[in-house]
């Protein structure tokens, strides 16, 4: 199930360049969440998607409410339940459960909103460009 959302949002992502960010953004999680050698030290590979959402949320109101969300549901699923913030006791709790993949998770309907109604500057809302037809 969790391979046909990751498809589905490599398939709406429109085919430009100024795209490709997102699009590795959303591997980078499903290698995170779909390997069984995933460590915790790993979740270093989700700061491409913090960074990404964190400059939606900055630079288009529209993401704002909805990308300021879904950075603190996954700071405090992701960093928020660590060893360093948390006490000894509590820091296995959550990767034995699930806590960091599920705040990697999280991040995808951030990274799904941003290919939906996103477009960077310079193409219009209807506009797609290929890369045969960007300029050098």
């Amino acid at each position: 199930m969790f391979g046909l959302v990751v498809a589905a949002l490599l398939l709406i992502s429109p085919r430009d360049k100024e795209y490709a960010a997102i699009d590795g953004a959303a591997l980078l999680i499903a290698m995170l969440a779909l390997s069984p050698m995933t460590s915790r030290y790993h979740f270093v590979l989700v700061l491409p998607a913090v960074i990404l959402v964190a400059a939606a949320v900055i630079n288009d109101r529209r993401m704002r409410v909805f990308g300021g969300v879904v950075l603190a549901a996954s700071f405090m699923l992701l960093t928020g339940t660590s060893n360093d913030l948390t006490a000894w006791f509590f820091g296995d709790f959550p990767y034995v459960y699930g806590f960091m993949t599920e705040g990697a998770i999280v991040l995808l309907a951030a990274l799904a909103a941003m290919a939906g109604i996103w477009r960077p500057p310079g193409i219009a809302a209807g506009e797609s460009r290929s890369l045969e037809q960007a300029p050098l």
